[in-house]
């Protein structure tokens, strides 16, 4: 029994560590007109992979928030096709999933070092609340799987983002943000597979002429928004330490019944 709980041991000592898909850097501009519709591009340098060959983007958006135009390039300016189901064997295709809370980009990336521009349209960014006008995006959804090194946001108005008509709220870790230039900057590191980044803003003196309604208040739908990243975070945990525990039992009695 002690040799069978050292084997057990030095097994999961040097087990090889799962490695992430890493992405160098994120860049993402978002631009909104007066309607309230916003205009994205974001740019994707991601170096080469001797395995991975799925990217995956997540947005933590409610259904009534539309992605639309979407279009992906890459450096080499090759043109993306979309599919309904995604095969990492054919290069240079992606579907968008959704569903209720969450929508998810996937598109096959090439085995060497790439530079991919995604862009889309957006209806629903800016909201009109029962008190206020403001703002909601999932800047970074939470992607099991992958690591973002560093990335840069970067939002501009129809006018001028500015302290006197932009308060900001931001949830996330390792990052941070400014009023840069009449613009919003966003910017931070080391973004795992269990974080994510999400701006909300209270605007005032702005105007948008179709934002998307919601029946709360600003600040009810900020704690409401406070409280569904609190839940998203305690499931990831207990999944995860679920996922640890099932997978140490079953490896324990898969070592006893060899040596029994």
């Amino acid at each position: 029994m002690k040799k069978l709980v050292v084997l057990i041991i030095s097994m999961f000592l040097f087990m090889p560590s799962v490695n992430a898909l890493q992405i160098n850097n994120v860049e993402i501009n978002i631009a909104l007109d007066q309607e309230g519709k916003a205009t994205v591009t974001e740019k994707w340098i991601i170096q080469k992979q001797r395995d991975e060959r799925i990217v995956k983007r997540t947005f933590m958006i409610p259904k009534e928030v539309k992605i639309k135009n979407l279009k992906i390039i890459d450096l080499k300016n090759s043109k993306y096709k979309a599919v309904n189901k995604i095969n990492k064997e054919e290069d240079f295709i992606y579907t968008l999933e959704e569903n209720d809370n969450k929508k998810e980009l996937l598109f096959t990336i090439l085995s060497e070092n790439n530079t991919y521009e995604i862009t889309y349209q957006v209806e629903g960014m800016v909201k009109k609340f029962t008190d206020s006008l403001g703002y909601d995006w999932s800047i970074i959804g939470k992607t099991k799987g992958q690591e973002i090194n560093t990335f840069n946001v970067y939002i501009q108005g129809p006018v001028p983002l500015e302290e006197t008509n932009t308060a900001l709220y931001l949830m996330g870790e390792n990052i941070a943000i400014e009023f840069d230039k009449g613009k919003i900057h966003l910017f931070g590191n080391n973004v795992d597979e269990s974080s994510s980044v999400r701006l909300l803003m209270l605007f005032s003196d702005i105007g948008f002429t179709k934002p998307l309604n919601v029946n709360q208040t600003f600040n009810e739908y900020y704690d409401d928004a406070l409280n569904y990243n609190e839940f998203l975070d305690e499931i990831n945990d207990i999944f995860s330490n679920a996922f640890v525990f099932v997978t140490v039992i079953l490896f324990i009695l898969f070592l006893i019944g060899l040596v029994v």
